[in-house]
């Protein structure tokens, strides 16, 4: 497995001050932000950011932040594909091979008494399905793959059982799974859902932890460093192995107690506890 760290860890800072710190505190690799690269081009330039980044080494393993891909319409479809094809472009420019894409699915509307007692999904599976093949092919000419991240509250696609399934039938090769271990832990998933993980489906993998906070409050921000909290991620580690992921393994936790903090700092803890993670649990293996 390949360490990362996402720039949420540090997202109100510059990017190239990113750039700088990860590379200071020995970070192999960054998961971008998708809105800070766009800021950073506008500011800087294409080719210094290029330069930046491969002068101190870094892979660019993934960017996130898309939205609105699989439910929109109208003219927002229209304005959503644009903006689409420019960050593709921009991914391309930069060789980052894969983008992280929520699905982003509106909350349930309520349903009609004469229908359901309770609040149902209005979600047409058919149009989201061909909105993502679209999506999938326009990447593929751009050699990007996407990683779809399961949504913990969303109205579709909120579980990991499910997202694997959509892939199944969506049926584009350069489709796959990003697993948010924080969003596999405040949905509805079940442990028995990890056996939907493949070496095949599996491209990008994000992990942090939660501490004193109920999952049905948590929040984004209180994301912490993986190790430090509640999360049982020893059976997801486990499954990794299991399937030889060999891919990236990104700590993301945007949480406003890190941006207040130095970034080099903030990026050598949690570098740190990424690597004690798994050291932790190769020893518990060969054990």
């Amino acid at each position: 497995m390949q360490l990362c760290l996402s720039q949420t860890l540090c997202l109100p800072q510059d990017f190239l001050e990113d750039v700088r710190a990860f590379a200071a505190a020995g970070v192999p690799a960054m998961a971008i932000w998708l809105t800070k690269l766009e800021q950073a081009v506008e500011k800087h330039g294409l080719a210094r950011l290029r330069e930046a980044v491969a002068s101190r080494g870094l892979t660019l393993a993934a960017a996130a932040g898309q939205l609105g891909l699989f439910w929109t319409s109208g003219e927002q479809r229209r304005l959503t594909l644009e903006q689409w094809q420019r960050r593709l472009a921009l991914c391309q420019a930069l060789g980052i091979g894969t983008m992280i894409v929520a699905c982003d699915f509106p909350p349930a509307r309520q349903a009609d008494a004469s229908t359901a007692q309770y609040g149902e999904a209005m979600i047409d599976w058919e149009r989201a399905t061909a909105q993502l093949r679209q999506a999938a092919q326009l990447a593929a000419s751009y050699q990007v793959r996407l990683a779809l991240e399961f949504q913990g509250r969303a109205a579709g696609c909120a579980t990991l059982d499910t997202l694997a399934r959509w892939l199944a039938a969506c049926g584009e090769p350069n489709v796959g799974i990003n697993f948010d271990v924080f969003h596999y832990y405040i949905g509805p998933s079940k442990p028995e859902d990890l056996a939907w993980l493949s070496r095949d489906n599996l491209f990008f993998v994000e992990l942090c932890d939660l501490a004193g906070v109920p999952r049905e409050w948590a929040r984004d921000t209180h994301r912490i460093l993986p190790g430090d909290g509640d999360f049982r991620l020893e059976p997801i580690l486990e499954r990794l192995r299991q399937i030889h992921y060999a891919g990236f393994v990104a700590v993301e936790a945007p949480n406003p107690d890190f941006w207040a903090m130095p970034a080099v700092r903030v990026a050598e803890a949690a570098l740190g506890a990424l690597r004690r993670l798994l050291t932790q649990h190769q020893l518990a293996c060969a054990n």
